[in-house]
Formats: structure tokens, sequence, C-alpha cells
């Protein structure tokens, strides 16, 4: 029969804000599976203390020692020993580049010395007999998170990684955001190759208006009569030089549609606002703050877009359609 080694490890990329709420769910998972892997090392080590004490049993040396003797012997050697190391702690990353150790994410939010500090990312983890641990790594450097199960194959920790990777689901942030975050940097060509196409577009609407106008004027002139006047012989030349070689009237400042400067100088500061962008921002601390500037800022984002993209690109037109229905 097949076996299926299910996955022990997740990613997701960021911008990462991870409230208080977020982090308290994340500790009382933690929490939990603590209790299960006390537990399960509680049963192994009872075993391996009675398969230890059997051994020594065993010994022609050790008839003269009584079983309670053996056995406290044996249950410390097994609690010294690598196999049996158990371990729960948070180890807390600023962007100072200290770390500060703590047993738990609760314990973080009372601790004093992080009250003024700025988080750029922790590592909670859990490490039992048998070589089962789990780890949840938050970091700024790659802006991820990070959720890892071990050993490959064991069920025990693959019930720990499916509440782990719930909890990851619950702060995964909106795809747009990510795009934001990865992409932003775009903004700024798509914006210039936008001004500059609309800029040729009104420069040929701008000649084509001309040319349209040299034609009404030559007609006029022609209109009604078997030749051109000699009163009116140097404008037909002028009309006939202009529209040879390209001659047009200079475009004006107020001949310049409000949609162009909209785009142009609404478009500069909506790149400006797009460059900056939300990393990982973890409520414990200054954390906190930086949480709730963050996803409001995220929020006037995502409403003021398609607000302006309207503006811009789609009102004017339907202006237009207005006024000439009207």
């Amino acid at each position: 029969m097949a076996e299926i080694i299910h996955r022990t490890s997740s990613q997701i990329q960021g911008p990462l804000l991870i409230d208080r709420s977020q982090l308290e769910a994340l500790d009382h998972i933690l929490q939990e599976e603590w209790s299960r892997f006390e537990d399960e090392f509680e049963k192994t080590f009872h075993d391996a203390v009675e398969k230890e004490f059997q051994k020594e049993r065993a010994q022609s040396w050790n008839k003269d020692k009584k079983d309670d003797q053996l056995r406290a012997s044996a249950k410390e050697n097994l609690k010294n020993s690598y196999e049996f190391r158990k371990k729960r702690q948070c180890a807390i990353t600023l962007t100072n580049g200290s770390v500060v150790i703590v047993p738990d994410i609760a314990t973080a939010f009372r601790e004093p010395e992080l009250q003024d500090k700025e988080l750029s990312g922790f590592v909670a983890g859990l490490e039992s007999c048998g070589g089962r641990k789990c780890y949840v790594t938050v970091g700024r450097r790659w802006t991820e998170l990070e959720i890892e199960v071990a050993p490959k194959g064991d069920y025990f920790v693959q019930q720990t990684f499916t509440v782990l990777k719930n909890w990851q689901n619950s702060v995964r942030p909106p795809a747009w955001q990510t795009f934001w975050r990865n992409w932003g940097f775009m903004v700024w060509s798509i914006w210039l190759m936008i001004v500059l196409f609309s800029s040729q577009i009104i420069d040929l609407q701008h000649e084509s208006g001309a040319k349209s106008d040299y034609k009404h004027q030559a007609s006029e002139l022609v209109a009604g009569t078997n030749g051109i006047p000699a009163d009116k012989q140097s404008k037909a030349i002028q009309l006939l030089l202009a529209n040879a070689y390209n001659i047009y009237p200079q475009k004006t400042h107020s001949g310049m549609p409000n949609w162009f400067f909209l785009l142009l100088f609404g478009g500069f500061a909506y790149c400006v606002a797009l460059s900056f962008k939300p990393d990982v921002a973890i409520a414990i601390g200054r954390g906190v703050e930086k949480v709730r500037f963050w996803r409001n800022y995220s929020k006037f984002i995502l409403i003021t877009t398609p607000i302006f993209v309207f503006a811009t690109f789609f009102w004017p037109k339907i202006q237009t359609i207005i006024q000439n229905f009207f």
C-alpha cells in the first residue's frame, strides 16, 4: 500500500499585519498543542523509563539495588538526554537587531521591555521527544510567514500542522495587497507611459482640429466664386503653407483637457502614495499603532484607487455623452 507523506511546511508572502487578537489566537493554539506534546511526552518517557529499568534490572551488578533506586536513576539519565529534551519559547526580534526570549506570546504582551519597542519578527516554537517540533516564523527580511513541523510522516505533528495552517490562512493578506507589495514599484512606469501616450493623443487631436479649421477656412475662400479674390490671396497662401508644413497654432494652457491635469498631478501624488507599502507589523509594543496605521492606509488605497481611475479615464467620456445628449 502506498504511503502518503503530507506537507510539513507552508509559507505565505506579506504584507503581514498581525493584530493582538490574531496573536492571542496563535498563543492559544500553541498552548493546546503544548498540552498534547506534554501528554505524549509523559507516555513516551514512562515507557522509556520502564524499558531502561528492565535493562538495568537484568544486569548482575544491579542485583543489590532496589527497584525505586534503579527507576530513579533511569529517569534521571533519560531526563538529561538529548532525545528527551523539551522546550517551549518565543524568540522576538526587534528592529534594532536585539532578540528577546520569552516563554510564550502572552508573556510578551506583559513584558515591560517590549512596550516601547518595535518588532521585526518572531519565532514561536515547541520541541518534544522523538524529534517532534513545530515552529511559526514571521520575518521582515523576506516579508514571509512560515509554519513548519517535524518529523515527516508523523501523524501526531501533522495534526499540529493542520491547526497552525488554519491560523496562517486567517492572517493571509488579500491578493491585491500582496500584488501592491510586490509590484507597486511598477506604478511609476505605468503612470509615465500613460502621461506620454495621453499627451500624444492630445497633440493629434489638436493637429486634427487645426487641419479641420484650415479646410473650413479654405472652403470659405473659394465658396461662391470662380477663383480666389486678390484681397484674399495672401490668406490662401498662408493656409497652403500652414497645411503643407504642418504649422499649427500654439497650444495654450487653457486648451488642455481637465482630465489630463488630473492624470498628471493626481497621478504623481498617487504614485507617491503607492510607493509607501506595508511589510511586517506585529501588535506588540509600538507595533499596535503600526498595525492600525497600515490597515487604515490600505483601506485608503483600496477605496481611492477605483475612484481615481474612474474620475480620470471614464468620467470625462461619460460627461461628454451627457452634454451631447442634453
